[in-house]
């Protein structure tokens, strides 16, 4: 499994406009095949600050569906221009070790 995190700090009065923007997102990057789970969060102590959040099956779901979609062009295009410096990314590898029904 792939992880992605990422932050971005918005300037306030693009904080609209932004929100907008990730609902595009998020329901193409949600349509990927491989897409595990892709969510945004506003940082509780600070409403200009989003986390993504995204999980992929595989690397290839990440590099070869998601890093090659539409959805990093809107990205890049629509939510990049709105930023107060660059976003900060984390990538992590993960594997399941124990699974329980309880």
């Amino acid at each position: 499994m792939e992880i992605i995190y990422v932050s971005m700090t918005v300037l306030p009065e693009n904080s609209e406009r932004f929100k907008n923007s990730l609902q595009t997102i998020v329901g193409e990057a949600r349509a990927l095949t491989g897409t595990m789970k892709y969510d945004w969060y506003n940082k509780p102590a600070e409403s200009n600050i989003f986390i993504l959040y995204a999980e992929f099956e595989t690397e290839d779901h990440y590099h070869m569906v998601y890093k090659k979609s539409s959805v990093l062009k809107l990205i890049n295009h629509q939510l990049f221009p709105l930023l107060v410096g660059e976003p900060t990314f984390k990538h992590f590898r993960a594997s399941l070790i124990e699974s329980h029904n309880v």
